[in-house]
C-alpha cells in the first residue's frame, strides 16, 4: 500500500473552510493510501537517518464524504497514534504549510532533499 507523509500546520490550526490540504487528505483516503500527518518539529536526524514522529490520520467517513466544514466539528479527523519511523519508508511527502513560514520550510526541506537526492525512493514535493 502507497504510504504518503503530510508535513504540515497543526490539524487544530487549519481553516476547514479553505484549507486545499483536507482536499489531498481526502482524495488519498478515498484512494486507500495510508496517511501520516507531522508537524515540521517532528523532523528529526537520528543515527544518520531522516525520521519523523508520524501520526496516521483517518478523516471522519461523513466529513471524507463532502468536507462540509459547517459539520465538521471538533472530531473530524482520527489519529492512530505516534511512532517514530524513517521518512524513507514513505512513498511520498508532502509538505504543507502557512504561507510566508518559509524558514520552517528551509531547515526542515533540507534533511529531506539530502534523503531523497542520496537515491531513497521517496517522492517529495513542498507546497
Amino acid at each position: 500500500m502507497t504510504k504518503i507523509a503530510f508535513v504540515m500546520d497543526p490539524l487544530d490550526s487549519l481553516a476547514l473552510k479553505k484549507d486545499s490540504t483536507l482536499a489531498m487528505l481526502r482524495a488519498c483516503q478515498q484512494r486507500g493510501l495510508e496517511i501520516y500527518y507531522l508537524l515540521q518539529s517532528d523532523l528529526m536526524l537520528w543515527e544518520g537517518e531522516v525520521h519523523g514522529m508520524l501520526n496516521q490520520i483517518t478523516l471522519r467517513a461523513d466529513f471524507c464524504d463532502n468536507l462540509d466544514y459547517t459539520r465538521a466539528g471538533d472530531d473530524w479527523f482520527q489519529l492512530g497514534g505516534v511512532q517514530r519511523r524513517p521518512m524513507a519508508e514513505m512513498d511520498i511527502i508532502m509538505m504543507r504549510g502557512a504561507r510566508g513560514s518559509t524558514g520552517g520550510a528551509v531547515v526542515c526541506s533540507w534533511p529531506l532533499t539530502t534523503m531523497v537526492a542520496s537515491s531513497s525512493p521517496v517522492a517529495w514535493h513542498n507546497m
